[in-house]
C-alpha cells in the first residue's frame, strides 16, 4: 500500500512534467485564492486545463498535490541558499544570513495561504524524504562555510550548522503560522537576521581585556 500524501506516478517525459507544473501551479493558485476548503481535485484540473484524469494519473488526492507543493517550497529553500552563499567570501556573515532571511520571508518563495495550509495540512513524515536531502545538503555546506571564515566564533561548525538553520526555519515558520504580517515587515527580517548573527558571530577582543 502506498504512504498516503505520495505522487501516483512520476513523469519522465516533458509532456507530463508540464502537465505535473500545471496542476501544481493551479493548486498554488487556488489554495491561495479560495483556501484549502474549496481545493478540489476537479477545480484543480479545471483551472490547469487539464482533464481530471490527468490529474488522478500523477496524484491520488489533493492531499498528494499539498505535499508534492511542500516539495516544491523545500526545493526552493535550498536554491536561495545557494543563491546566498554564492558570493559569500564576499559578504560578510551578516549579509549572507540576511540574503537568506529576505528570500525566505519574501511573498515570491510561497504565498502566505499556501505555506500556512502546507504546515497545517501535511504530516511532516510526508515530506520527510525531500526535507531530510535538503536539510542535509544546507547543513554540510553551511557548515564549511563556517569552518573557512574568520568571522565566525569557534566551536562545531556542524553543530552551529544544525542549531542556525533550524532557528531560522522555526521562526518563519510561526511567523506564517500566527504573524504572517511580520515576514513583510523589516523589523522582524532585521531581529532575525541579528538572533542568527550573534549565535554565530565571534565575539571582538576588547582593548585590554584577559588573554
Amino acid at each position: 500500500m502506498k504512504t498516503r500524501g505520495r505522487p501516483r506516478a512520476i513523469p519522465r517525459r516533458a509532456p507530463g512534467k508540464r502537465i505535473v507544473e500545471a496542476i501544481l501551479h493551479s493548486a498554488m493558485t487556488v489554495l491561495s485564492r479560495d483556501g484549502v476548503q474549496r481545493l478540489t481535485t476537479n477545480r484543480i484540473a479545471q483551472h490547469a486545463g487539464v482533464s481530471i484524469g490527468s490529474v488522478y494519473q500523477y496524484f491520488p488526492d489533493k492531499h498528494a498535490i499539498i505535499a508534492a507543493i511542500g516539495r516544491e517550497l523545500e526545493q526552493r529553500a535550498l536554491r536561495l541558499f545557494e543563491q546566498a552563499v554564492e558570493h559569500a567570501p564576499a559578504r560578510s556573515i551578516a549579509e549572507v544570513v540576511g540574503v537568506l532571511v529576505r528570500g525566505l520571508a519574501h511573498e515570491s518563495f510561497g504565498e502566505l495561504p499556501v505555506r500556512r495550509e502546507i504546515l497545517r495540512q501535511v504530516p511532516r513524515n510526508w515530506l520527510t524524504d525531500a526535507s531530510e536531502r535538503v536539510d542535509s545538503a544546507v547543513k554540510a555546506e553551511l557548515a564549511k562555510l563556517l569552518a573557512a571564515r574568520a568571522d565566525v566564533r569557534e566551536g562545531d561548525p556542524e553543530l552551529m550548522a544544525f542549531v542556525a538553520m533550524h532557528a531560522v526555519e522555526a521562526v518563519l515558520e510561526a511567523a506564517v503560522l500566527h504573524r504572517p504580517d511580520l515576514l513583510s515587515d523589516e523589523r522582524f527580517q532585521r531581529e532575525l537576521v541579528l538572533l542568527t548573527v550573534k549565535y554565530l558571530q565571534a565575539t571582538p577582543v576588547e582593548p585590554g581585556a584577559a588573554s
